[in-house]
């Protein structure tokens, strides 16, 4: 069974491949029900396959320790589906019409049937957790809803200013994106007795990749491509969102373009948003983002360093070079 849909992420999964597989099965389980209404809901959300990047992160992470256990599959398939919540309850805050090059599941069923799904998903993570036979499972998933529901509501507050700072962004999305892939890595090292001090470097591999990651993710919405991405381009700014990019291409700027800025930003238009990314090209703030992915990836790679050796250690590295150099 072929979990990815890009050949070169097979590959780097290629050490866990076996446990990806049982994964996808197992997840593929848990998106069925006996209820004849929610069913066509549940296959939506499964032929929406995303990139499974939470459940490579936890398999990958347990091999830095140990061999990968493949009886904490439930552990893989509640970060998918944790995940997965989060993004039908996103497609709602930020109207979306599309998720993955299909439409979304508000742009078919409406914003209350999606929402209450998202919230059934959530509910079956808690039923995993609750499940699982390892001591601390609810308090890392607990500590990263919160924190996303942090950085989210941070986000949309202060989006609403238009006067985001690049330290508010960085909390925002060490919280809402890197929280769950901080998780992800710290559970694998639960799930194979790591000890104190592994466990602490899990935590922070997780996080400066989650970190690149969304970097990258808020560059590709002005330099992406909409066919890699599976949403549209330019959505961010249209949605008026401040990311890095922006940010960093008006540092320095007069006040008075500054508040032209703020003005574009508050339209919904395709001509404001397309000028927006014109202006994020001409001030650099595409480039001087990139140089903060790189940072935060230099710094995983440096984490990666103090785990032995492996075939395990090798993948989660092409893992952080081929995410930050992704085009979506």
């Amino acid at each position: 069974m072929c979990v990815f849909e890009s050949q070169t992420l097979e590959k780097i999964a290629g050490p866990v491949s076996d446990e990806l597989d049982l994964f996808e099965k197992e997840y593929l389980d848990h998106l069925r029900s006996d209820a004849d209404f929610l069913q066509p809901l549940l296959d939506h959300v499964g032929k929406g396959r995303g990139k499974r990047l939470r459940p490579l992160v936890f398999f990958l992470s347990q091999g830095l320790i140990s061999r990968p256990n493949r009886k904490s599959t439930p552990i893989a398939v509640l970060l998918e589906l944790l995940h997965t919540a989060t993004l039908i309850h996103d497609d709602v805050v930020d109207g979306s019409a599309e998720r993955r090059g299909r439409q979304s599941m508000n742009a078919i069923w409406g914003n209350r049937v999606s929402v209450l799904l998202g919230d059934y998903l959530m509910a079956k993570v808690l039923a995993l957790g609750v499940a699982a036979p390892w001591e601390g499972i609810l308090r890392i998933i607990s500590t990263a809803v919160t924190d996303m529901g942090r950085g989210e509501l941070r986000q949309i507050l202060e989006d609403a200013d238009k006067k985001i700072s690049m330290d508010a962004y960085f909390q925002i999305i060490q919280g809402k994106t890197a929280g769950l892939f901080r998780a992800a890595a710290e559970l694998g090292g639960l799930v194979v007795q790591a000890g104190v001090d592994q466990r602490n470097r899990l935590c922070r591999l997780g996080e400066a990749f989650g970190m690149a990651f969304q970097i990258r993710d808020d560059i590709l919405d002005f330099a992406g491509h909409a066919r890699h991405m599976g949403k549209p381009i330019g959505q961010d700014v249209s949605n008026g969102k401040m990311t890095l990019p922006l940010i960093l291409a008006m540092e320095g700027i007069s006040e008075e373009v500054k508040q032209g800025i703020v003005q574009r930003l508050s339209k919904d238009s395709k001509a404001e948003a397309e000028w927006i990314g014109r202006f994020v090209k001409e001030h650099q703030g595409i480039e001087r983002a990139h140089e903060k992915a790189r940072m935060f990836a230099k710094e995983a790679e440096e984490i990666l360093a103090t785990f032995n050796a492996s075939v395990y250690r090798t993948a989660w590295g092409e893992l952080v070079t081929h995410e930050l150099e992704r085009s979506g």
